[in-house]
């Protein structure tokens, strides 16, 4: 007659016996990672690979009833912001042996309510979401689902885990550093209103120059790109000259340092510019712009960590708004 430790499959006490743990902590790693420390989740993977393990995702999935699979709806991965979010979810998924399935709702609301039904259909065991316009109907339909949802980069809903970044505080940052560099008026390239970001931004913009008695020019686009920021910096120049610009986009933000530059203006000496979000294609560029760095890998690792909390908690977890601090960083388009 055979044991119950002989008939566990020579894989699971393969990886136990490398790793230096028991067959059931193998099973956490596999099934719950939640459960497992962070070294011993390491130890575990690396035995996994040293002995060339490869779990039945398929089978541990009809088991659970969900698999290890986390959706995450994002409205645009074209901009960089929002890749750079995914990169940080998919490395604290990763960690604890999850993975990220991603999806762009290309700023439809119709398209993301959608994805939540496919989501359910995979049997996610979390979501993901940076909503287009309210968070309210993505949330309820995910609800609706069973599927547990956290919010990322915008107001949730009552009873939602969410997390985001203090937008107006960034805004107020970049305003209080380009007014202490002029008495001129600055103005504000913003982008659309009916995006949660975008709104908070002008508020905190227009909240510093309240704080300030100083004047502020607004110009708001349809769309966050470099065409557009370039379009703004055309009007504003016809209209004003030479203006320092905070931009709430990075995109936009190159847009208007490309048409400063086919003006003959030099940034950081003729004009101030200061950009928002610090994405990679900005820290590495020749243009030096100076940006309000919102933590944008963080947003995503610790929009993961709260999903995971939520699935293994279930009744007892407690919803949680996390909100993230900017900072700015200095480089030769401000002065």
């Amino acid at each position: 007659m055979s044991t119950a430790k002989e008939n566990q499959p020579r894989g699971i006490r393969a990886v136990a016996r490398v790793a230096g743990v028991s067959i059931g902590t193998v099973s956490n790693v596999l099934n719950r990672p939640e459960r497992v420390g962070p070294e011993t989740l390491r130890r575990v993977h690396a035995a996994m690979r040293s002995t060339g393990f490869v779990a039945n995702r398929g089978a541990a999935s009809l088991r659970k009833g969900r698999n290890t699979t986390i959706g995450l709806i994002v409205p645009d991965i074209k901009n960089l912001l929002f890749a750079e979010v995914a990169h940080g979810a998919m490395e604290m998924a990763d960690r604890h042996g999850y993975v990220i399935m991603l999806a762009t709702s290309q700023g439809g609301t119709d398209r993301q309510l959608r994805y939540v039904e496919n989501f359910e259909g995979q049997r996610v065991a979390g979501l993901l979401v940076t909503p287009v316009r309210s968070a309210m109907p993505v949330v309820k339909h995910a609800r609706e689902r069973g599927i547990p949802v956290v919010v990322i980069d915008d107001g949730a809903p009552r009873n939602t885990c969410s997390v985001a970044v203090d937008d107006e505080y960034g805004a107020q940052l970049a305003l209080n550093h380009l007014f202490a560099g002029t008495d001129r008026p600055v103005a504000v390239v913003n982008g659309p209103q009916r995006i949660g970001q975008f709104a908070r931004r002008r508020a905190g913009a227009r909240d510093a120059a309240t704080a300030a008695g100083r004047e502020l020019v607004e110009v708001t686009v349809d769309d966050v790109t470099v065409f557009d920021g370039a379009a703004a910096a055309d009007r504003l120049l016809a209209a004003h000259g030479a203006i320092d610009v905070f931009c709430t986009s990075d995109l936009l933000a190159i847009g208007v340092a490309l048409s400063y530059r086919s003006a003959g203006l030099q940034l950081g000496q003729d004009v101030q510019l200061i950009g928002y979000d610090d994405i990679d294609l900005v820290a590495e560029s020749h243009l030096s712009l100076s940006t309000v760095r919102r933590p944008k890998a963080e947003l995503g690792s610790a929009a993961v960590e709260l999903v995971l909390r939520e699935v293994s908690h279930d009744a007892n977890h407690h919803h949680e708004n996390r909100v993230l601090t900017p900072s700015l960083v200095l480089r030769s388009s401000t002065r």
